[in-house]
């Protein structure tokens, strides 16, 4: 994997990932609410499992962000 190909990817995946992060908080919260019923839970549960905010996402850029975030925190150069 070349570090330097792999950094300018990253930008083009983080709309995604951004986009992935707050609806699943949005459906964390649903699912924490006591109020929510059972039948709204069961959707929420399925959206979450469906992830449709994700379908556009270019996986091999975001394998190689991972595989990136990974290598850093490996070598300890993520506490530069």
């Amino acid at each position: 994997m070349c570090v330097a190909n792999t950094a300018l990817e990253i930008p083009a995946v983080l709309p995604f990932y951004d986009r992935a992060l707050r609806a699943n908080t949005q459906r964390a919260l649903k699912l924490q609410d006591y109020s929510t019923s059972f039948e709204d839970a069961r959707l929420v549960l399925a959206e979450w499992i469906a992830q449709e905010e994700l379908q556009e996402c270019p996986w091999a850029d975001l394998e190689e962000m991972f595989e990136l975030e990974i290598d850093r925190w490996s070598s300890g150069s993520h506490n530069k």
